[in-house]
């Protein structure tokens, strides 16, 4: 059944049924499963914190990424992951490669990722302000940034805040947005001041977990694929066992 969910400047949002992804692009072997630890922010503090399963071929692990309590083993706060851009494969070059993606995955129930907006895009301290939801989640007041008119192709707005850090040489932030006016990614990059190797972060949320996908400035012209990288490697995390050739051999 489709269902309209709401109308915003003459668009009708439609939400489709959930269907599985096929994730056999990240899935290569046997599948790790682990618990990430999700923390649940309310307005009187975090509760302790609940498991949310997820699952993901081990080659995909940051070298290094023991730092987060990985290596595949027992719960986690955080995981840390590396893909290539180009063909979505685990990444084992350089760190001065243009081709990687570092993806850290953190997981909070119900925090919107708007929330996060204020500190990407330099809101000073002393003028962030918290509230709270109709669930009583707390979070960081978003709405009154301001546009700077320096977009990115696709729908990326530049956004900052007043009072905000606008020297030559502070990061710059862009923000996009659904019909609803929610924002659904957000960029944040050091500028080409910061010689030699100026570095991006991808901001996006599939509930409850958190990604943030760090890559070289010099692919910011890559940023559709990047999210789409992002999105569906993220996605599949959290994707029961499922891949194609079993959906065929199965008729589905």
């Amino acid at each position: 059944m489709i269902r309209t969910v709401g109308v915003c400047l003459g668009f009708v949002a439609i939400v489709q049924p959930a269907v599985a992804m096929d994730c056999t692009a990240y899935r290569h072997g046997p599948l790790v499963e682990r618990d990430l630890l999700v923390s649940q922010y309310r307005a009187r503090g975090i509760e302790e914190r609940r498991p949310e399963q997820i699952r993901y071929d081990p080659a995909y692990e940051a070298q290094g990424a023991a730092a987060f309590g990985g290596t595949s083993a027992g719960p986690t706060v955080a995981e840390v992951f590396e893909l290539s851009l180009a063909t979505g494969l685990p990444f084992r070059g350089s760190s001065l490669d243009e081709d990687e993606l570092r993806i850290l995955i953190g997981g909070v129930d119900l925090f919107p990722l708007a929330s996060n907006l204020p500190h990407l895009a330099n809101k000073p301290w002393n003028e962030r302000l918290l509230t709270r939801d109709a669930l009583n989640v707390e979070y960081w007041v978003w709405e009154d940034y301001e546009l700077t008119g320096r977009d990115l192709p696709d729908g990326f707005l530049g956004v900052t805040y007043p009072g905000a850090d606008r020297s030559a040489d502070a990061p710059q932030a862009w923000a996009r947005f659904d019909t609803k006016g929610d924002v659904t990614e957000i960029v944040k990059c050091a500028t080409l001041a910061k010689y030699p190797n100026p570095q991006c972060e991808l901001h996006i949320k599939i509930e409850p977990v958190f990604a943030e996908t760090d890559f070289d400035r010099d692919v910011l012209d890559q940023l559709p694929a990047i999210v789409t990288r992002t999105r569906n490697f993220t996605a599949c995390l959290l994707e029961e066992q499922f891949d194609g050739a079993a959906a065929e051999r199965d008729g589905r």
